[in-house]
């Protein structure tokens, strides 16, 4: 459909913006090109969730009167289907930054928004993605996550650091067969986390092989660490001979190999965990 780029942006705006605050972008419409960036990808979030969701709940008659959108939701489920929550059925975890004092259990306004650092989804909702947005009363604001399975990610995550400290404390004990066996675990499970990160469902399969294949596919298409990668494909080939083979003298892995893989697993887990602003201050007696 004509994106209607002989008129200007905003008036291309303002002819599809609803009393609701909504925009009313059809489902085939070209969005004008001289709409761009963070306000581009509104309009198309507002095309592609909130406007269809808008005029579902219309047709149902479960629209509240003289109803407006000030906090709109998209959530993808892992493995399920989107949905939208508007207002008051908004989830997550806001973080702001006022220029005026808050004590906890006081009210914010809409306009304290425009100064938002950091938003995520509560704990129990980590492994769906998101994008979700506020209104200031002058802007939209907001934030998104598009990853799936951060929260069974960070599961496997963890599992893995017990299984690097299993390494260490092997080493230490001069056993190289359970150390290399530890080791490839950690990092299997750091494959697995990835995979799921690339939306795989890496957690439901049972073959070490399917595991090694996916993870170098996706390495060569430059979504894996190569040095982990060097890493990973070094202990499958010797694990399962250190593991099962008889007269196999294993050597252990070197320090280096096991901080890499101990600070790929560190790293990770930072950069899913729940979103927090780098300070927050202490709270106030």
């Amino acid at each position: 459909m004509s994106s209607g780029a002989q008129i200007g942006p905003q008036a291309w705006l303002a002819a599809r913006m609803r009393e609701g605050n909504w925009l009313d972008v059809a489902p085939d419409e070209d969005i004008h090109p001289e709409i761009v960036g963070w306000n581009r990808t509104l309009v198309h979030m507002h095309q592609l969730a909130f406007a269809p969701e808008v005029r579902r709940r219309s047709e149902a008659g479960s629209l509240p009167e003289n109803f407006k959108i000030w906090a709109a939701q998209r959530m993808q489920p892992r493995g399920g289907d989107p949905f939208v929550r508007f207002n008051e059925e908004v989830r997550g975890v806001p973080y702001l930054r006022t220029n005026r004092s808050v004590k906890k259990g006081d009210k914010i306004s809409l306009s304290d928004f425009s100064n938002l650092e950091v938003f995520d989804l509560h704990d129990d909702e980590l492994d769906s993605g998101h994008f979700t947005i506020f209104w200031t009363g002058k802007a939209w604001v907001g934030s998104f996550d598009f990853r799936a399975g951060r929260a069974k990610c960070l599961a496997l995550i963890e599992k893995a650091l017990i299984f690097v400290a299993a390494t260490r404390l092997s080493v230490t004990n001069h056993l190289a067969e359970p150390a290399v066996d530890s080791l490839f675990t950690a990092c299997e499970l750091l494959a697995k986390a990835r995979l799921i990160l690339l939306h795989q469902p890496a957690d439901r399969w049972k073959s070490h092989g399917r595991v090694a294949s996916e993870i170098n596919r996706f390495g060569q298409l430059g979504n894996v660490d190569i040095a982990f990668l060097e890493a990973f494909n070094r202990l499958s080939q010797i694990r399962n001979h250190a593991k099962y083979a008889t007269g196999f003298n294993a050597e252990p892995p070197g320090s280096e190999e096991i901080e890499l893989i101990a600070a790929m697993a560190v790293g990770l887990k930072e950069s899913i965990g729940p979103k927090r602003p780098l300070t927050v201050p202490a709270e106030s007696p």
